[in-house]
């Protein structure tokens, strides 16, 4: 039987019930998610089809960056990201 994250258990990878995975399985399953969701922003904010592109979302990105290592809470960062970007499609 398979556990899912929404049955109570934390967030991450369905696990099965009954037996522990082994410590460094689990610590790589845990940092998993994360990664894959910076890979797929990265991904977004840099690739255009086939094509290195550098454009108003690499500005956001690197204010939402700047917003992150000062410690915002999330909705500043992500206020700051939309208007940097916003304000760039403006300008350029």
């Amino acid at each position: 039987m398979v556990q899912s994250p929404s049955s109570g258990c934390e967030p991450g990878f369905p696990r099965p019930t009954g037996r522990q995975l082994p410590p460094r399985l689990q610590g790589m399953l845990d940092h998993l998610p994360p990664a894959l969701l910076a890979a797929l922003i990265v991904t977004q904010a840099l690739g255009d089809e086939c094509h290195l592109t550098l454009d108003p979302r690499l500005l956001g990105l690197a204010a939402a960056a700047v917003a992150l290592a000062v410690r915002a809470p999330v909705l500043l960062v992500l206020v700051a990201a939309t208007a940097t970007t916003a304000l760039a499609r403006l300008l350029l």
